[in-house]
């Protein structure tokens, strides 16, 4: 094993009121080495430092290219969680004890993360996983997408409400709104589809508790003119669900 510092930096997710240029908090997390977390209210910045104990294979890894392999998967998740909690800990600090309600709720955004041997030379970290790498393409304003948008405003197509909570959750750096928000998109999104698909549904689901997502998405969802989804995906939605009730029912932070 071997000692190495690392360096977050991120984003304020809004504004902090401050009188000064430069704050710094000292978090203490459990078995773990405290994080120095660091803020610039006047560039919207925020800094953390702390050093780790990581595993040779790991320095290797960094030595080499700064790009981690998937096998470090475990490792870095330890980094990043120590990281996020205490950068969570000392945002939400700020924004619920000093009632700073310019501080958007997902507080932070997602840091990017740096290494360093000696804490003065800094190099960045790059982690890639093929199992996890997905791609959100966004698609340009154009003469193409313009007459797009034109068509959908003439037949008076609505984006679903679903969406604005799907790309709440892309965004959010907070695991629990993260979780809220991605299961809420998928409740919407099923109703509004159905609504939209046979609006007579639309007392049922509105007024009626729905069955649980894997039914809405299975045999109700090919009864009225979809496709049933693959098990694996039905049995994500009912394991997210089960998360989402747990953060709603216990008053915990993720």
């Amino acid at each position: 094993m071997g000692i190495i510092f690392i360096r977050s930096t991120s984003k304020v997710a809004g504004k902090i009121l401050a009188s000064k240029r430069e704050f710094s908090f000292r978090v203490n997390i459990p078995n773990k080495p405290s994080v120095t977390v660091n803020i610039n209210p006047e560039n919207n910045l925020i800094e953390s430092i702390h050093a780790v104990d990581v595993s040779p294979l790991f320095i290797e890894s960094l030595n080499k290219t700064n790009i981690l392999p998937e096998e470090m998967e475990s490792e870095l998740a330890e980094i990043t969680a120590s990281t996020n909690y205490a950068i969570r800990r000392v945002m939400s600090a700020i924004k619920y004890f000093l009632n700073q309600r310019g501080i958007e709720d997902n507080l932070f955004s997602a840091p990017n993360l740096f290494w360093s041997i000696d804490g003065i030379v800094w190099k960045i970290i790059v982690y890639l996983h093929p199992g996890r790498v997905f791609l959100i393409i966004s698609q340009n304003l154009n003469d193409s997408s313009e007459k797009l948008i034109q068509d959908l405003i003439d037949s008076d197509i609505q984006p679903f409400v679903a969406l604005r909570h799907l790309h709440r959750a892309r965004t959010e750096t907070n695991d629990r709104y993260k979780w809220i928000d991605a299961t809420i998109a998928a409740e919407l999104a099923i109703k509004e589809f159905l609504i939209r698909k046979s609006p007579e549904l639309e007392t049922l689901l509105l007024e009626v508790p729905s069955p649980p997502l894997d039914v809405m998405y299975n045999k109700i969802l090919t009864k009225y003119g979809g496709k049933t989804l693959d098990k694996k995906i039905l049995a994500s939605l009912t394991d997210g669900v089960k998360i989402r009730n747990k953060l709603i029912h216990r008053p915990m932070d993720c």
